[in-house]
């Protein structure tokens, strides 16, 4: 369990750290979309941009599947996370 926490504990830190800190967009740089589903259970989506060979998150967000969103092929679910 101790090994479980410290991943956990680990994993915090980052999400609070640079580069993870939330960014506000710059209209002049483009934009990396990513998403990633999982048909049993939901979406995310992190929507970044590249400053310097730097990646910089502007957001995540994630997306729990209904029902019928379940039985959508992963491509489906991942074009459904891109209109979210």
């Amino acid at each position: 369990k101790a090994k479980q926490q410290l991943a956990f504990d680990t994993l915090k830190k980052h999400l609070v750290s640079e580069p993870c800190t939330l960014n506000f967009p710059k209209p002049n740089v483009p934009f990396i979309l990513a998403t990633d589903a999982s048909s049993k259970n939901g979406i995310g989506v992190t929507l970044k941009e590249k400053i310097d060979k730097k990646e910089h998150v502007i957001v995540y967000l994630s997306h729990n599947l209904n029902k019928v969103e379940r039985k959508w092929s992963v491509t489906e679910q991942e074009c459904w996370g891109q209109k979210k």
